[in-house]
């Protein structure tokens, strides 16, 4: 079975408790010294490593009540459809789907929020047809996004979900909703529709970036660290195929240049959807999604360094150190760290070993 399908019907297992002493001896090489924290998540098993001192502990977190579905759909059991963690490593999140229709899209989904210290777990938010979350920096606000009734069948929807009043507004966006978000800081929001949107949490207001789309085909943005620009990955509106292309936008004048490069090489980044920079931005992952590998770049110069064929989730452990939980072959599933500067690769754990839903706080 390939990375890819084990991917798409969800494949869980549990990581090695090898992970801890290897993943330590890399720390252990680093000048640098960040808070890492690195979380296992398997349904409602939690491992959390903590690389600095190799502790790591092992708790069983309790399912929410189904009071809200019928006894047939509480038959089918609950699965974990993302997770995401806090800077702090506090709090984690997750969506998850309970109960599947005859068509195999979730009956009901829900968002709860998990504290890793008192291990207890609260439900957040529950509503049919959830697909993405993104939790604002300091926990006030999420992101949520959803279709608004049969599952691939109707338009996607944005609200912004108020964690104190468990309220969920919708945000009006013109030419409807993409999955891509950043926070750029605690109010405003970063989303990808036909083109880039900055959404101020306080108003619900959103303003398109001023790229011209006349010229432009807008795929992706990220923030770019230590700045106040944003990356943005686009496709000329000309004749030929070529691979993308580069922008670099200023939030405060919004003027934008053109970069000096292009990304690698047409067969694979001909379409750039993710863009993942390092702590300090000296370096830049970026591919072109499911079934495309994603390359490591030199982000001055653009000169490729490494290519990785597949990443589930990753996370930067300090300024070079990437963790990857993926896979280099696009068979063989498992966690590796990679040096950007070297390109050292120390392999964690593989196969089963390897699954899960891995989380990195402080990255």
């Amino acid at each position: 079975m390939t990375i890819k399908s084990r991917l798409a019907i969800g494949l869980i297992c549990v990581v090695s408790t090898l992970l801890t002493p290897i993943l330590r001896s890399v720390l252990a090489q680093s000048d640098e010294n960040f808070d890492v924290r690195i979380f296992i998540l398997q349904d409602h098993e939690l491992r959390t490593v903590d690389p600095s001192n190799g502790s790591q502990q092992t708790v069983t977190t309790t399912p929410l009540p189904l009071e809200s579905l019928s006894t047939q759909q509480r038959q089918v059991s609950e699965r974990i459809l993302l997770a995401n963690v806090d800077a702090t490593g506090n709090f984690i999140y997750t969506l998850e789907a309970i109960g599947y229709d005859s068509h195999g899209f979730p009956v009901q989904t829900q968002l709860s929020q998990l504290d890793v210290g008192a291990n207890s777990r609260h439900l957040l938010l529950q509503r049919p047809g959830i697909i993405n979350f993104s939790i604002s920096p300091n926990q006030t606000f999420g992101a949520v996004t959803y279709y608004t009734g049969t599952y691939g069948e109707s338009v996607k929807g944005l609200c912004l979900f108020n964690l104190q009043s468990r309220t969920c507004n919708d945000v009006p966006l013109r030419n409807g909703v993409g999955n891509l978000f950043y926070w750029l800081d605690e109010q405003t929001l970063l989303i990808r529709s036909e083109t880039i949107q900055i959404v101020d949490v306080t108003t619900r207001q959103a303003q398109e970036i001023a790229i011209s789309l006349n010229d432009w085909y807008v795929m992706s943005a990220a923030p770019i660290p230590n700045s106040d620009d944003l990356l943005v990955s686009v496709d000329a509106r000309t004749d030929g195929y070529r691979p993308a292309q580069f922008l670099r936008y200023n939030l405060g004048t919004h003027t934008y240049q053109q970069l000096p490069y292009n990304a690698a090489n047409l067969e694979n980044y001909s379409l750039v959807m993710n863009l993942h920079f390092s702590r300090e931005g000296q370096y830049l992952l970026y591919g072109g999604g499911l079934g495309r590998p994603i390359g490591i770049v030199e982000f001055s110069t653009g000169a490729l360094l490494n290519e990785i064929n597949t990443i589930i989730t990753s996370g930067w452990l300090d300024n070079e150190t990437l963790i990857v939980q993926g896979s280099r072959d696009g068979v063989t599933l498992e966690i590796f760290t990679l040096n950007a500067q070297s390109g050292t690769v120390t392999q964690l754990a593989q196969g089963e070993q390897a699954g899960g839903i891995m989380l990195v706080a402080g990255s």
